[in-house]
């Protein structure tokens, strides 16, 4: 959660002033369910970062369990 407030706290200057940044992230556990192909797990983590987006943005989802 400190990571996506940090992002959300950044401030890029643009032509018509500040502008905002948002975060949404899709996290997997690679460790506990042993080696899988790398697409299948970006596909994973793809899938928990559209979740996120789908409910509010701004915050982060792990693969396989709730919304934090």
């Amino acid at each position: 959660a400190n990571l996506v407030h940090s992002i959300q706290a950044l401030r890029i200057d643009g032509p018509g002033g500040a502008m905002a940044v948002g975060a949404s992230i899709g996290i997997v556990e690679v460790i506990k369910t042993g080696p899988q192909p790398i697409r299948e797990t970006m596909k994973q983590a793809d899938r928990a970062c559209y979740k996120v987006k789908r409910f509010g943005k701004g915050s982060y989802e792990i693969a396989g369990g709730t919304q934090l």
